[in-house]
């Protein structure tokens, strides 16, 4: 592999990388707020990025299309917490588990009854392409980078730096004693679960330019979060964005050097060994604990 060769492959993995850290600080807001591991996120994505390309096939302003995918991937946030995860409160983390995956098919099934089952692009942002090293770079990766930065960036500084942050901070460690402080809990399980939605959505709007979308994929880029959000113990948001732009590099870099056939088995690889390093992951020996 020559430098050329390496650097395509880096900036390759770039959509991907975003893609699964958005995800992972999703996940990771969640499960914060409520101590579930929603498998239903890589699914919001899903919806964002399909809502977008129907919406600009149909000849709406690319705009417009983000903030409709934005609103809905919000709203359905919202709608999984109050609906899913709220019944549930006293449950065993498993059974929360299940749900989010009972969750993630209704909005698989219903993208695929609005969407159809062909995978599916839209317009981007801003046309045209420029040139890194010898390797050609859409514009609109330039986008989809500065826009989700600058949303996990406000979102690090308003979870662990605001007033309101820290206390969904402290509701994370003691939910019951947090309330008794006069924590307002159930507004901030249902903040967290927007906020987590809005940026799946909005990801997923921006990314559909650059990679394909269709309504099977989102178990499988959940699990991918999973795997990013266990590695960094479940509670960093920085630290989510960043380890899933390497798990992607990773993946970018195993399947030129095996092959693209195995990728998947590399990447899950992680996943049984942080399963098997549960123990020592502290937020998977709580969830254990639950059990």
């Amino acid at each position: 592999m020559d430098l050329s060769q390496a650097l395509n492959l880096a900036i390759g993995a770039i959509p991907s990388g975003v893609l699964y850290g958005s995800i992972a600080v999703g996940l990771v807001l969640i499960f914060r707020a409520t101590g579930t591991v929603n498998l239903a996120q890589g699914d919001l994505y899903i919806v964002g990025a399909l809502l977008y390309a129907g919406a600009t096939g149909t000849g709406w302003p690319v705009l417009l299309a983000v903030s409709l995918a934005a609103a809905v991937g919000t709203t359905l946030g919202v709608a999984e917490e109050r609906v899913v995860l709220r019944p549930l409160v006293k449950a065993s983390p498993p059974i929360r588990l299940l749900a989010t995956v009972g969750f993630a098919l209704i909005l698989a099934g219903g993208a695929y009854v609005v969407f159809g089952a062909n995978p599916r692009t839209g317009a981007p942002i801003i046309s045209g392409s420029t040139t890194i090293g010898g390797t050609k770079v859409d514009l609109q990766l330039f986008v989809l980078v500065a826009v989700v930065v600058g949303l996990v960036a406000l979102t690090w500084l308003f979870f662990e730096r605001s007033a309101t942050g820290k206390a969904i901070s402290a509701m994370s460690q003691d939910a019951e004693a947090a309330q008794m402080v006069g924590v307002p809990v159930l507004r901030m399980k249902v903040m967290s679960a927007g906020v987590a939605g809005l940026i799946a959505a909005t990801t997923g709007a921006l990314a559909v330019p650059l990679l394909f979308a269709d309504f099977t994929q989102g178990l499988g880029l959940a699990l991918r979060g999973f795997v990013v959000m266990a590695l960094v113990g479940g509670q960093s948001i920085l630290a989510a964005a960043l380890v899933g732009l390497l798990l992607a590099e990773v993946e970018a870099y195993g399947a030129y050097l095996i092959t693209t056939t195995y990728v998947d088995v590399v990447t899950f690889s992680l996943l049984v060994m942080v399963v098997l390093c549960a123990p020592r992951i502290r937020f998977l020996r709580a969830f254990a604990a639950e059990s």
